[in-house]
């Protein structure tokens, strides 16, 4: 009986943090194709386009997260400001509401009028 022979991987197959030597063969030429294939002036032309998309991608990313802190920030902020200032909050909030409708409805008036 010949018990060694199961344990032996076969050939082409990942063993624990190995690769096999046909894996290896396998890397080093998908290397050698885009090593030759960056040569070629279009394969430039589209890497340098993706790398300026990527650049402009990251910062339209950056004004975004900046605009989300900015505004959780101020969110944060009126909220204390609102545990602290208490009722001169809700009475300020209540004149804005007001002074809002009271120039709403001096819109439409105005706008009747004109007609």
């Amino acid at each position: 009986m010949n018990t060694g022979s199961i344990n032996r991987p076969k050939p082409g197959i990942r063993t624990a943090g190995k690769v096999s030597k046909d894996g290896a063969r396998k890397w080093v030429w998908w290397f050698l194709v885009a090593v030759v294939a960056a040569q070629f002036y279009y394969v430039r032309e589209l890497l340098g386009a993706l790398v300026v998309f990527t650049m402009v991608f990251a910062a339209v990313v950056a004004l975004v997260a900046a605009g989300y802190v900015v505004q959780r920030a101020w969110v944060a902020g009126l909220a204390g400001m609102e545990k602290t200032l208490g009722p001169l909050a809700s009475v300020s909030r209540r004149g804005l509401a007001l002074a809002e409708e009271l120039s709403r409805k001096a819109l439409r008036i105005r706008s009747q009028h004109v007609q």
